[in-house]
């Protein structure tokens, strides 16, 4: 089986892995490394996908950093407006 694990290029990569954990129940598989220069996988039910620490010294840019979006992915469940107001 193959899947597809998208990966977010963040500046604060910690925060977002707190949020993605709040808002939607992410499961954290996978760690590497300390503070806001990590990488991480994560899961929300089947979905698996990473967020990493941006650098541009390796081409990842932060959408902010290029006031644009840099890759999207949609999260597909259920009911929508349980997980609105989680």
């Amino acid at each position: 089986m193959a899947t597809i694990q998208p990966e977010l290029w963040i500046e604060q990569a910690a925060a977002a892995v707190v949020f993605y954990e709040r808002a939607f129940g992410a499961v954290v598989l996978n760690r590497v490394g300390e503070g806001d220069d990590i990488v991480a996988q994560l899961a929300v039910g089947e979905a698996r996908f990473w967020v990493a620490t941006a650098s541009p010294e390796v081409a990842r840019f932060d959408p902010l950093s290029i006031r644009g979006a840099t890759s999207r992915f949609l999260l597909v469940v259920k009911d929508p407006d349980a997980l609105a107001r989680q």
